[in-house]
């Protein structure tokens, strides 16, 4: 089976904080006297990607699926994460809140570090929670390509036919009040030693190739895929979020 070679861990590039945004009235309050989590998914899009011969020949939809409850699901998986006695919150944002990160504009953007970081300070607006737990796309490259892959997906490789469910996110980890990214457990030497000597995990699932969809409609559309996703992106997180909070 033809694997993924996902860079499913990762942390944003450390940067300068950017200015204190002005607090948002419709965010959502923690419970008085316990400590909270909130937590920022931006997984609500699946790419839809079939990988040719050549660059020329890849095609690239995006699927809109707020309806499938990623971010509900991944709000979940944190809050089993982290444990009894803390309240976890899930933050909502305006759909276009992530464009700049995912789709910078031509001009010269901030690090991306700087950047998600005024993205997460905005969101978080009056929580003041104890930390901000982020989820984003994260790239993976395709073997034996130089394509990448990222966030939460379906493909297919147009010289197999083979198609594959696939979830390459990143945990990035905010302290609530000064919004410093905190260190990323799987990046010690330790970890990174250990690792050595332990098969990297894929998080793709290979499906039936008369699922692939043909066009991003079908795709939003289909509770094969919507199934798979939820089942690929639950596998994931279980198997890497604790680590995060362990202290």
């Amino acid at each position: 089976m033809v694997r993924l070679v996902a860079v499913v861990f990762g942390l944003s590039c450390l940067a300068s904080a950017a200015s204190a945004q002005a607090p948002s009235s419709a965010a959502p309050r923690p419970e008085a006297g316990r400590p909270c989590i909130g937590v920022i998914a931006a997984a609500d899009r699946f790419m839809v990607t079939k990988i040719g011969f050549t660059a020329f020949d890849t095609e690239i939809l995006v699927a809109p699926i707020e309806s499938w409850g990623l971010d509900e699901l991944i709000t979940a998986r944190v809050r089993v994460a982290a444990g009894a006695g803390m309240t976890v919150l899930r933050l909502t944002y305006p759909k276009n809140a992530f464009e700049p990160f995912y789709d910078p504009p031509s001009r010269p953007a901030p690090p991306p570090g700087r950047q998600l970081t005024e993205i997460v300070r905005r969101i978080a607006g009056s929580t003041r929670c104890r930390r901000y737990v982020v989820i984003t796309a994260s790239p993976g490259a395709y073997a034996p390509t130089n394509k990448t892959i990222a966030g939460v997906g379906v493909y297919q490789n147009s010289l197999s036919k083979s198609v594959y469910v696939y979830a390459h996110l990143i945990v990035t980890v905010f302290e609530g009040d000064s919004f410093a990214i905190r260190p990323n457990p799987y990046a010690t030497f330790q970890s990174r030693l250990e690792r050595a000597f332990v098969p990297r995990r894929d998080f793709d699932r290979e499906i039936d190739r008369t699922l692939f969809p043909a066009s991003a409609t079908e795709a939003a559309n289909s509770t094969a895929l919507r199934n798979s996703a939820r089942g690929v992106v639950t596998e994931s997180l279980d198997d890497f979020l604790p680590a995060f909070f362990r202290e």
